[in-house]
Order: structure tokens, then C-alpha cells, then sequence
């Protein structure tokens, strides 16, 4: 028995993406820069509002996917945060090779639990974004004809269901 998913939506995922970055980079690049030179083991406390700005970033990046897309809101929370992630990843790898450091194990580790938390965090932003969307507050399929007027047609092409009836990809009754 095969399960009919709605297919990702890339530019929905990909708008959440740029929005993850465009909040999160902004601070985390100016305390860099304001603190690189700090001594080791007396670093300011100012790096709080990096881990906050990326934390905000990836929420409001999961949100923003979820809310074009709410058929499929979590799957492309994930994928928006996913894709963020990787941007995120590819950098850290290249300056620690282009600096000299090698990709250790240690920094594979790093970015590992790294990218989960922060997947973990966009989906918490999509499911906040189901939540909202519903008004009733119990996550069932309310969200699936009341908020997604304006939403389901902002991505561009056409979304799976859009017709407001069951949702082919709900993998079963709701």
C-alpha cells in the first residue's frame, strides 16, 4: 500500500532557507567580528545572542516554509532548515580548511548534533505554524481550508489538493 505524499515544494523551502540565514547570519557575523579578539576562556557573554539569533533564524525559517506549504507544513520546515543547515555546514568546513585546520572528527561530531538541533528547531517553527494556522488549537486539518487561501498559492505552481478536500498526503484519516 503506497503513500501518496504532496511533493516538495522547493521554493517553499528554499524562501524558509534564506530567511533562516538572513536572520541568523547578521548577528553571528557582527559578534565575530566585534569579539575575535577575545582571549580564550575570557570570552564575552556576548556569543548569547548568536546561539539566540540562531535559534530565532531557524524557527521563523521553519515557519515561514510551513506556512506556504500547510498540506506538508513539517516536511517543509525540515527541508527549509535542512537546506540552511547545509549552506551553514559547507561554510564551516571550507574556512576550517582553507585555515589550515582539517576537517576533524570532532568538528563532524559538531556539526552533526548541530544540524540536528537546528532541524529540530525549524520543524518547531513549521509546527507552530500548523498550530497557528488552526485557531482551534488541536492540530487536527482545520488549517487545511481556513488559513491556506493566500498561502497555498504564494509558492507559484499548483499545490496537491488545493481543492480543500482530504489531503492526499496525510498518510491516513486526521
Amino acid at each position: 500500500m503506497a503513500i501518496d505524499r504532496p511533493a516538495l515544494d522547493w521554493r517553499a523551502a528554499a524562501s524558509g532557507a534564506v530567511l533562516t540565514l538572513a536572520v541568523a547570519l547578521p548577528p553571528a557575523l557582527l559578534v565575530r567580528i566585534l569579539k575575535s579578539d577575545d582571549l580564550e576562556g575570557r570570552e564575552s557573554n556576548l556569543w548569547i545572542v548568536t546561539v539566540l539569533a540562531i535559534f530565532a533564524g531557524f524557527a521563523l525559517g521553519g515557519h515561514l516554509a510551513a506556512r506556504r506549504r500547510p498540506r506538508a507544513a513539517l516536511q517543509h520546515a525540515a527541508a527549509a532548515s535542512g537546506l540552511a543547515f547545509l549552506g551553514l555546514a559547507v561554510y564551516s568546513v571550507v574556512r576550517h580548511a582553507v585555515a589550515g585546520d582539517g576537517v576533524t572528527p570532532e568538528l563532524v561530531v559538531q556539526l552533526l548534533l548541530v544540524g540536528t538541533i537546528t532541524v529540530s528547531i525549524g520543524i518547531l517553527g513549521g509546527y507552530v505554524a500548523t498550530r497557528r494556522s488552526d485557531g482551534s488549537g488541536s492540530g487536527g486539518g482545520a488549517d487545511r481550508g481556513s488559513g491556506g487561501g493566500a498561502d497555498l498559492g504564494s509558492g507559484g505552481g499548483a499545490d496537491l489538493g488545493s481543492g480543500g478536500g482530504a489531503d492526499p498526503g496525510s498518510g491516513g484519516p486526521s
